[in-house]
């Protein structure tokens, strides 16, 4: 299990507390709001592992982005701005 400040993509050992479980659930609820079946729970394996290659390219992105992750703060005469660091396990 991950950390609550640090992104992980996942693993097939390793899924549920990560951003390809986060993935799999959002997809399974866009399938049901268009009233398609919900995921099947059986053989899942190859869902799961493109969704952890999904969610691993995410998170290397914004790892090699990060300078793009900025939040300037409203009535801050300074213009100062919050860099973030990705933090990963």
């Amino acid at each position: 299990m991950g950390a609550d400040n640090q992104l992980y993509g996942g693993s097939i050992a390793d899924f549920e507390d990560s951003m390809a479980r986060e993935i799999e659930q959002a997809y399974n609820a866009v399938l049901q709001e268009n009233g398609r079946p919900s995921l099947p729970e059986g053989e899942a394996t190859d869902r799961r592992m493109l969704f952890i290659a999904i969610a691993r390219g995410v998170i290397s992105h914004m790892q090699k982005k990060q300078k793009a992750l900025t939040v300037t703060l409203p009535a801050n005469p300074a213009g100062q701005t919050v860099n973030f660091n990705v933090a990963t396990r």
